[in-house]
């Protein structure tokens, strides 16, 4: 299974895809939302792991593009320090599946993520 992780922290970035490496997962990484609209044409990945705050395309336009303009059912997960009921209910709004805050435990990265692919496999 593919994730693309867009996340402009590149330390950040670097744990995430490391903790879902050794789960065993193929993980895509980009630095900002406009990179990942065009590596989810070309990488067609299974599941997206999003940060909200990131130059030229954020978290939830990217989350919009996803859902609208592409008309994909991909599992979408936002991964972001933003933790305002407000923010999460508009990710969700957009079409998010579900909205971890940071700092998270990575375990708990690791279970939804397993989730998240299960449920697409299962639909």
């Amino acid at each position: 299974m593919k994730i693309l992780i867009a996340e402009e922290e590149q330390i950040m970035s670097k744990v995430i895809s490391r903790k879902l490496q050794n789960a065993g997962y193929e993980v895509v990484t980009v630095a900002n939302g406009l990179e990942a609209a065009d590596c989810f044409e070309t990488e067609q990945p299974d599941l997206v792991i999003t940060n909200i705050m990131m130059s030229y395309m954020s978290g939830l336009e990217l989350v919009n593009h996803l859902r609208e303009e592409q008309q994909s059912n991909i599992p979408i997960m936002v991964l972001s320090a933003v933790q305002t009921e407000d923010a999460v209910a508009e990710a969700l709004d957009l079409g998010a599946d579900d909205y971890m805050k940071k700092p998270f435990n990575p375990v708990a990265l690791e279970a939804r993520v397993a989730r998240l692919l299960d449920l697409k496999l299962a639909a």
